[in-house]
């Protein structure tokens, strides 16, 4: 799960989806996967938490695999 919620951050800067997609470089389908907690590729997961202020495993934690 996000420690980032990314509609929240979105929805705070009065953006649409699709204004934030166009603004940060990826499609708008990518971004609502990311908002529903989905990692996407790594250039557009740099993208997406650069453009929100956050490092890209502050918004996708990166989880140790059970030993």
């Amino acid at each position: 799960m996000n420690t980032i919620n990314l509609t929240e951050e979105r929805l705070n800067r009065g953006l649409s989806i699709r204004q934030a997609a166009k603004q940060i470089g990826v499609g708008a389908e990518v971004l609502s996967r990311a908002e529903d907690g989905n990692m996407p590729r790594p250039a557009a997961a740099l993208k997406i938490a650069s453009f929100y202020g956050y490092k890209v495993t502050e918004v996708w934690p990166i989880e140790k695999a059970a030993a």
